[in-house]
C-alpha cells in the first residue's frame, strides 16, 4: 500500500472519529435546550425588556436634551 492511500484511509478514520463526536455533541446540546427551555425563555424575554427600557432612556435623554440643549442638564433631568 503506498503512502498516499495509508494516509486516506489515516484521514478516513478521523472523519469517522470527528463525525461521532459531533453527533454526540449535538444530541447533547439539543437535550441541554430542552432541559433548559424555561431558562432560554427566561433570557429572551429579559433581553427583551431591557431593549425597551433602554429605548425609553434614550427617548427620555434626547428629549431632555432638545428642551435643554445642554448634555449635562439632559443628564441631570432623568437622573
Amino acid at each position: 500500500m503506498s503512502e498516499l492511500e495509508e494516509q486516506i484511509k489515516v484521514v478516513v478514520r478521523a472523519r469517522a472519529i470527528a463525525s461521532d463526536f459531533i453527533e454526540a455533541k449535538n444530541k447533547s446540546f439539543a437535550k441541554w435546550e430542552e432541559d433548559n427551555k424555561s431558562v432560554i425563555q427566561a433570557v429572551v424575554d429579559v433581553k427583551a425588556r431591557l431593549d425597551e427600557t433602554e429605548a425609553t432612556l434614550r427617548e427620555l435623554t434626547l428629549q431632555a436634551y432638545a428642551e435643554t440643549r445642554h448634555q449635562l442638564k439632559a443628564w441631570e433631568s432623568v437622573r
